[in-house]
């Protein structure tokens, strides 16, 4: 890259991952391409995972080519990392979460392929790490890449918006200028990678893919804010933000958006909870009627029941139902 500049900003927020972040960092530390700068943020946590993170760093070559944020609050995901991207300076960028690790080998391979395809984008597969030592691998090659085909880019952000194709941003590198350049910026009130990978996909110009399984997703972490929550109320914030996002640059996945919606709407009346009331959590989507989506975009007959009745607010029905529902399993779990 010209003027001394880095090829690629490494961006990882750092919040209570003390049973984790050794192992992030040292993945980092020990990668075999090394013209990269790492930006480490402090979102404030109350755990010492930062300062091991730091010592780790100042101990190893990274030491020079590692910049530190420190947030004065606990500024959530979304915010932490939209600082670390303000700060980069790389000509491509990657995120990874501080609980995941990288293999030895990603910004080489991945670094390879932008260069050899002159992409602006380059998605990896991964690894899903479970408890109790399962792992499963994820190629998220579209068929018709590994056919030799064109790329299909509305497939494959139709894919992401029907949870077929992932949302992370831990496997994938992009331009650094691509968010600016097309009005993409993180939001605390929005799920961060959801609200922002199918942007990025949509204004790439080039996407290329790396079938080899490069990261590692640890899904054993139960202080991950994908257990919460607040976690399905950001993405109800995000699903109207995307569907605006897309039409006003003639993209139409109403369609797709509306079934995420009715998922999304089952998923919040069945999490156990006491933030908001059940009539709070029944009118989210209003738009979400037996008249124009019948019916409700849901497969299984006794979850359509239930957003029956939340649409048409039959609350002493409703809370049996719910209850019902729990006591047979059917309780929203994280997948």
């Amino acid at each position: 890259m010209n003027n001394n500049l880095p090829s690629i900003s490494v961006l990882v927020a750092v919040y209570n991952a003390r049973d984790y972040i050794e192992k992030c960092i040292l993945s980092i530390i020990n990668q075999t391409f090394r013209d990269f700068e790492l930006i480490l943020t402090d979102d404030r946590g109350n755990d010492d995972s930062f300062d091991l993170a730091r010592n780790i760093i100042e101990s190893s070559w990274l030491s020079d080519n590692t910049r530190y944020i420190i947030n004065d609050t606990n500024k959530g995901i979304a915010m932490s990392r939209q600082a670390a991207l303000e700060n980069a300076v790389g000509e491509y960028v990657i995120y990874l979460d501080c609980d995941d690790y990288f293999e030895p080998d990603l910004l080489e391979e991945m670094h390879k392929s932008v260069v050899r395809n002159n992409s602006d984008l380059v998605i990896c597969g991964y690894i899903k790490e479970l408890p109790g030592g399962k792992s499963i691998v994820v190629n998220e090659t579209p068929q018709e890449v590994s056919d030799g085909s064109v790329f299909d880019r509305k497939s494959f952000v139709e894919n992401m918006l029907t949870s077929r194709v992932g949302c992370s941003l831990w496997n994938k590198m992009f331009k650094r200028t691509l968010m600016k350049e097309n009005d993409i910026a993180f939001d605390s009130s929005m799920r961060d990678d959801f609200s922002v990978s199918p942007k990025i996909v949509w204004n790439a110009r080039s996407v290329s893919f790396v079938s080899k399984p490069l990261v590692h997703f640890v899904q054993y972490n139960m202080n991950s804010g994908t257990y919460s929550f607040s976690h399905l109320k950001m993405v109800a914030a995000t699903l109207p933000h995307l569907d605006e996002y897309f039409l006003k640059r003639g993209a139409d996945f109403s369609q797709s958006i509306l079934r995420y919606k009715a998922i999304t709407k089952r998923k919040l009346l069945l999490f156990r909870q006491k933030e908001l009331s059940l009539s709070e959590l029944c009118a989210f989507f209003p738009e979400l009627s037996v008249e124009s989506t019948p019916p409700f975009f849901e497969p299984k007959l006794h979850y359509r029941l239930l957003l029956v009745l939340a649409h048409r607010k039959h609350f002493f029905l409703l809370k049996g139902y719910r209850a019902l529902l729990r006591r047979f399993g059917t309780l929203y779990k994280p997948s």
